[in-house]
């Protein structure tokens, strides 16, 4: 019957069993460190270009519409010193919270003066309000907030959601599963939610979702923020944003790295 070798760590030289498993264990290491971290540093998610100019206060004056979403219309895209060029800014509240405007205060189509700090990222630009100041309130009773297109037609789009406030440039990353969370309690305190589409040729682009009448459209996407979505909505666009009103009956969870357009929508 062979011994078992027995290594007891005070002794001075290790058994040949013990010492030889010990090199290949560490020629082993030592050859795949190098893989190791290439594929971290390769498969490794990089840093967003989003911007959060916090504490670097902003004054804009514009035009104030509280639908489908707080926007300011700006008057003029040089306003922001030449950092920017937006014509219109989605407003944001302090913290995890959408902003939300007494009508009564500040009318739609009122110019206003807003006092705060910009996020922005890829064409996108939104402004946490820190203040806003009514400089002429609007008198008509039919304001039109957008000189903009909707299409007749639905379309399918599939993609991600996430919040605007964090993905712009306020959390980075501001998108996936490590930002699940923080997006479900942006999009509950009133911040429109965000649908980011990534196309078959490495291209992005981004959409504010509502439900199908312009309603907040939260409750029902709920479940799916971080995930994959398919879903059918007609497009709004103006300026530098896109709308899509949602067909709340067309939601599905997918893979949102496929790329496929996915099932029509009627």
């Amino acid at each position: 019957m062979q011994e078992e070798e027995f290594y007891i760590g005070w002794l001075a030289k290790a058994p040949p069993s013990f010492a030889r498993r010990t090199r290949q264990f560490i020629l082993v290491s030592v050859l795949s460190l190098p893989l190791v971290i290439g594929c971290l540093v390769y498969f490794q998610q990089g840093f967003s270009n989003g911007v959060f100019e916090y504490g670097k206060q902003t004054s804009l004056i514009g035009k104030f519409s509280p639908t489908p979403a707080p926007f300011l219309i700006l008057e003029s895209a040089n306003q922001t010193n030449g950092r920017l060029t937006p014509q219109s800014i989605l407003l944001v509240g302090v913290g995890k919270h959408g902003y939300f405007a007494d009508p009564k205060e500040i009318p739609a189509g009122s110019k206003v003066r807003v006092d705060g700090f910009l996020i922005y990222r890829e064409g996108k630009v939104a402004l946490q309000v820190k203040s806003i100041a009514v400089l002429e309130k609007d008198s008509s009773v039919n304001y039109t907030p957008f000189a903009s297109v909707l299409n007749a037609a639905p379309i399918r789009l599939q993609g991600e959601i996430t919040d605007p406030k964090c993905f712009l440039g306020v959390m980075n990353p501001g998108e996936g599963k490590p930002h699940q969370d923080c997006a479900v309690r942006c999009l509950a305190g009133g911040i429109p939610p965000l649908l980011k589409v990534h196309d078959g040729d490495g291209k992005d682009a981004y959409y504010l979702l509502f439900g199908p009448n312009g309603a907040p459209l939260f409750p029902q996407i709920q479940q799916y923020v971080g995930s994959g979505i398919g879903l059918c909505g007609r497009i709004q666009t103006f300026d530098n944003w896109q709308m899509l009103y949602v067909d709340t009956t067309s939601i599905q969870r997918i893979n949102k790295y496929a790329l496929d357009a996915g099932p029509m929508c009627h």
